[in-house]
């Protein structure tokens, strides 16, 4: 049996909590929902973040995963985030069609 590791499922870390809090989040909505997101407009996950009145902690995760996975990918521009510092603007890869 094969088992599923990151990119395709949540990093769970090391610790008992680490791998609870993965295993309890939603991530396939929330990939879905930051793709959409980079799909309308490139943004960095502080963006996507303050669009869906979240956390960055939420988005971020869910951004790496996809840039691993190569559905979106770092578009060369930077913008500054709500602390002054510099942060990846994203863009959807042309070819990646759907997610899942």
């Amino acid at each position: 049996m094969k088992v599923p590791i990151y990119p395709n499922v949540p990093a769970t870390g090391k610790t008992d909590t680490s791998v609870e809090a993965a295993l309890s989040v939603d991530h396939k909505t929330w990939m879905n929902r930051v793709l959409s997101a980079v799909r309308e407009k490139p943004s960095t996950m502080s963006e996507v973040a303050l669009a869906y009145g979240v956390l960055t902690t939420t988005v971020r995760p869910r951004g790496s995963q996809l840039s691993a996975l190569g559905f979106i990918r770092d578009s060369g521009q930077r913008r500054k985030n709500q602390f002054g510092r510099n942060e990846t603007v994203y863009e959807a890869c042309p070819e990646q069609t759907s997610l899942f």
